[in-house]
């Protein structure tokens, strides 16, 4: 059976096969984008460096929100001391957030593998390419590897429309 649709009903907004982002409804996903890592690295330095987490997308309007989110596979051995990771989200080079607290943590003589993520709704206010890198600042006595073996990393933009 045929469905008859008329513009009367609001489908006047579809041109060429697809509804474009300025007819959406505020809170509609706009576009989604998704990277790995799987690089095996280990860090012993007391400074932020790069996961290797990094994701672009464009917005489509200055008035979107993008809901990054990400995970990093970690892997500790700790011996005999306890260790502990920051997390923070860069745009651009620029920091938008910092995790004010340590994530993932190992006891004494503890060997411990896990993922740890976080997530952030940023504004970018720009309808130019926009570029969010992880970054982690080993704490205690670092002795972690990222992404162990075969492990792989995932990080996500999501743009929201405002």
């Amino acid at each position: 059976m045929a469905t008859i649709i008329s513009g009367s009903t609001g489908i006047d907004r579809v041109h060429n096969d697809a509804v474009t982002h300025d007819h959406m409804p505020t809170g509609s996903v706009l576009q989604v984008k998704f990277a790995t890592y799987n690089t095996n690295f280990q860090t012993t330095a007391n400074a932020w460096v790069n996961t290797g987490l990094s994701v672009t997308l464009t917005p489509r309007s200055v008035n979107s929100q993008v809901l990054v989110a990400w995970n990093q596979q970690l892997y500790i051995n700790t011996g005999a001391v306890w260790e502990a990771y920051k997390a923070q989200l860069l745009r651009n080079g620029t920091v938008v957030w910092t995790d004010p607290y340590a994530l993932s943590h190992g006891g004494h003589t503890m060997i411990h593998m896990t993922k740890e993520g976080d997530s952030y709704l940023d504004s970018p206010n720009t309808t130019g390419s926009v570029t969010y890198t992880v970054q982690v600042l080993p704490a205690y006595a670092p002795n972690m590897t990222f992404n162990h073996g075969t492990a792989t990393s995932q990080i996500q933009a999501t743009e929201i429309g405002g």
